[in-house]
């Protein structure tokens, strides 16, 4: 769906590429052991959700964020149709900057980005934020995101 790259004064933003697994896959790890449920995600699923999107473009997008030539952080984003808004939902599933850089707001920088250049056909960028993530909230809500007042996210895995 968003298959090209993207530039600011922070860090360059590109789909992933095979050459750069390795170092996604470190970055990831690093991302998900930091975050605030600290839970590993194994290596085939992180290869699975690389695959399915470069099969399947009109599902989403893999984003790396690029910083003097080192990954230093990634985007997840996946589409979905929404009867309610009655369009195409742009869904930020991951959002992760590598906990050793200092906060330089590139969550913020790729989130403006993305709205500015989205297709015409996607009605809404949704993201989604931990409840405890006060910073997090606070950045997203800075650049116009509104809670959407929806308090719960439940799930029921349909297999292990």
């Amino acid at each position: 769906m968003l298959d090209y790259t993207l530039v600011s004064t922070r860090a360059t933003y590109r789909m992933l590429q095979q050459s750069d697994i390795a170092a996604f896959l470190a970055l990831v790890t690093r991302c998900h052991a930091a975050g605030p449920h600290s839970l590993p995600t194994p290596q085939e699923c992180i290869l699975a959700t690389f695959r399915e999107l470069q099969r399947n473009k009109d599902r989403g997008t893999l984003f790396v964020f690029e910083r003097e030539q080192a990954l230093v952080g990634y985007s997840i984003l996946v589409t979905t149709w929404s009867n309610r808004l009655g369009g195409i939902v742009l869904s930020i599933d991951e959002l992760h900057i590598d906990p050793r850089l200092p906060d330089t707001d590139l969550a913020a920088d790729f989130l403006t980005l993305i709205a500015k250049v989205a297709p015409t056909e996607v009605c809404t960028i949704q993201v989604h934020v931990d409840a405890k993530d006060r910073r997090a909230r606070d950045a997203c809500r800075k650049i116009g995101f509104k809670d959407a007042g929806q308090a719960v996210l439940l799930m029921k895995p349909v297999r292990d």
